[in-house]
């Protein structure tokens, strides 16, 4: 696991703060305690982690699709939390203070996930960013769908309160996306993704 998750020379990493995007912050009030960030971390930023994994060995397909760290986090990635430190204008009183699992997946073309809820054994906060691709999101409760989110390269989500605990999310198995914002029809890519989260102490 070393192999995959080892730091950088110190000669290499940039400034984390230098990776911070443009951040516009929007609340689904659909699915409570749901916010998407849209260009959380710019093209240098995003780049600069996904290319330290790839440089690694890691997401090269087949069966190399996920890798998982529990502990403290390589120093390429834990700038990230830097810049969720920093996020405006919104509150989270009950963000873990140290961030100690993370899980880096790579989804072929049309590739999705089923329906879940992030196991209980982690904490009532979950962030996740885009590191390569786009996808939709499908948020549903018990009646049914509720809403879908489009996340592309550099957006991030966060998971909270009811959207943790009382919503499933799944990416849906097909080969294109419409993105909300333009209507237009994305075709998928391989997509790359980084999650965080905090065991239950």
């Amino acid at each position: 696991m070393d192999e995959v998750f080892g730091d950088l020379p110190s000669e290499i990493q940039l400034s984390h703060e230098s990776f911070r995007g443009s951040q516009r912050v929007q609340p689904i009030l659909s699915v409570p305690g749901l916010y998407v960030i849209e260009d959380f971390m710019n093209e240098e930023g995003t780049e600069y982690i996904l290319s330290s994994a790839l440089a690694l060995g890691w997401a090269t397909g087949g069966d190399n699709n996920q890798a998982m760290r529990f502990g403290d986090l390589p120093a390429w990635v834990a700038g990230v939390t830097d810049i969720l430190d920093g996020l405006p204008g919104v509150p989270f009183p009950d963000r873990p203070t140290l961030f100690n699992q993370l899980i880096l997946n790579r989804y072929e073309k049309a590739e999705g996930i089923l329906p879940h809820i992030d196991l209980l054994r982690f904490q009532d906060f979950i962030f996740g960013v885009t590191l390569a691709g786009s996808a939709s999101f499908i948020f549903a409760d018990k009646s049914g769908p509720v809403q879908t989110i489009f996340l592309s390269r550099g957006d991030a989500y966060i998971l909270t309160g009811p959207a943790r605990y009382d919503f499933t999310h799944e990416i849906p198995t097909q080969a294109e996306d419409v993105d909300p914002a333009t209507e237009e029809t994305v075709p998928r890519s391989v997509r790359i993704s980084l999650t965080l989260r905090a065991l239950v102490s």
